[in-house]
């Protein structure tokens, strides 16, 4: 084979034609050849290496990393690779951008053509092999952070849908067209309508007709304006009940600025809104007949004055007191009593218009506020008639009782331009009535206008 040269012509033939750097190295180190890869990247000619010694080329090589394993490689021992990334390079070369190679450099044992032991080192370079490796790996950490953003980001949509869901306030969500989207199930408890029922259709199929269109259109304003409105609505069940719900309605939007969502949260305070009520009504209203009490008996009193002032009529208070009624409390007990006042309570609306007010003060004594009178006659056919019913015998828990009352009537503004002045004439008036006899009604000295 040694006398044969087309062998050797046709392998070295082979690593010329090769993309990769490839030195032969005899055993004595000398190079014994040098590919045309590694004449274009070092810019040394093959003849001006072949027969010289690597360390001669390359003065600076670690011995200890390369020379030594060459001989390792040389007495039987496996082939070695070296990355740049790890280990210096073995035939440093510096890329047209003035960057270094990153190579990755094989060296492995042969026999020459020529029957002797040769070492191979193929030099490859991995620079742009390793961008896009770097790049792959950029991608694929951006790709596992996205994925684990969204496996975040699914997480907490999971879990506010849970919340939501389990919220006791009904949450509706509409598209930027109001048409409802979801709701959740404390809406359904609240409202009585299912997702299925109101899916695709407006808020305003729970509207009570109990507000007006300006409420509405106040309400939109500030949503238009702000992002978000907050108040009281008066809704409808779908069993027909009207409901107070404390809503919070919020504009949802995109990074573009536009509305993509409203989420309306509602909390049923109708519960919270009738104690209100009831609260408020006991503090104007007598708690054994109903009536209002002398605290809004006065305000009313006062409305009536304002509203004759500025309409030019009259208004007509009488003072009431029962008759025998005492001995009817005395004898018959304090429940029977009670009885006797509920009924006198409703003879005496059943003697008044609408616009009129009865009040209780308190014990056997009620008051009458006619407002908006414009002729005498009418109030005394209504004290007529409230002489009557009253003394109508009383039929209280299987006892009859026969009472009666006395009137006195006092009239804005012929005998007091202020309330104070009204109470105290018709309370005179009152008196003299019973002194007159009882079961008479009786008006203030100056009561008929001249």
């Amino acid at each position: 084979m040694q006398g044969d040269k087309a062998p050797a012509e046709m392998f070295f033939g082979i690593l010329d034609s090769v993309p990769i750097g490839v030195i032969v190295i005899k055993s004595d180190f000398t190079i014994a050849f040098w590919n045309k890869t590694l004449e274009r990247w070092t810019l040394s000619q093959r003849d001006a290496v072949v027969g010289r010694k690597l360390i001669e080329l390359y003065p600076n090589l670690d011995k200890r990393q390369y020379i030594e394993r060459l001989e390792t490689i040389f007495s039987g021992g496996p082939t070695a690779i070296f990355s740049s990334l790890l280990h210096k390079s073995f035939i440093p070369v510096a890329r047209k951008d003035g960057t270094s190679q990153i190579q990755h450099t094989i060296v492995t044992p042969i026999t020459g053509p020529g029957g002797e032991p040769c070492a191979i080192v193929c030099i490859q370079d991995v620079t742009e092999l390793n961008t896009r490796v770097a790049s792959y790996k950029q991608m694929r950490d951006q790709a596992m952070n996205e994925v684990a953003e969204r496996k975040r980001a699914e997480a907490r949509l999971i879990l506010a849908s849970k919340v939501i869901e389990n919220t006791q306030d009904g949450v509706m969500v509409t598209g930027p067209d109001h048409a409802i989207i979801s709701v959740n199930r404390a809406f359904t408890e609240i409202t009585g309508f299912d997702l299925e029922e109101v899916v695709g259709k407006t808020p305003g199929l729970l509207k009570s007709g109990k507000q007006e269109d300006s409420f509405y259109a106040q309400m939109w304003r500030a949503l238009n304006e702000t992002g978000a409105w907050s108040g009281e609505i008066w809704d409808r069940r779908k069993s027909g009940e009207i409901f107070a719900a404390w809503t919070r309605i919020t504009a949802i939007q995109n990074e573009a600025g536009e509305v993509t969502h409203y989420v309306g949260i509602y909390t049923d305070h109708t519960e919270r809104k009738l104690k209100e009520q009831k609260l408020e009504f006991l503090a104007n209203h007598d708690p054994l007949t109903g009536l209002p009490n002398r605290m809004a008996f006065r305000d009313r009193l006062e409305m009536a004055i304002e509203r004759a002032s500025r309409f030019k009529t009259m208004v007509a208070l009488m003072y009431i007191d029962l008759d025998r009624f005492k001995p009817v409390n005395d004898e018959l007990g304090h429940n029977v009593g009670d009885a006797v006042l509920r009924e006198v309570a409703h003879r005496l609306r059943s003697c008044l218009r609408k616009v009129d007010t009865v009040a209780r003060l308190g014990g056997d004594e009620f008051v009458v506020i006619m407002q908006d009178v414009v002729e005498v006659e009418n109030i005394n056919a209504t004290a007529v008639k409230i002489l009557a019913e009253i003394e109508a015998p009383v039929m209280a828990l299987g006892h009859v009782c026969n009472i009666g009352c006395s009137v006195g009537i006092a009239l804005y503004p012929y005998d007091g331009g202020e309330a104070d002045a009204l109470i105290k004439r018709a309370d005179e008036c009152m008196y003299l009535a019973k002194e007159g006899g009882r079961g008479a009604y009786r008006f203030f000295s100056s009561a008929y206008p001249r």
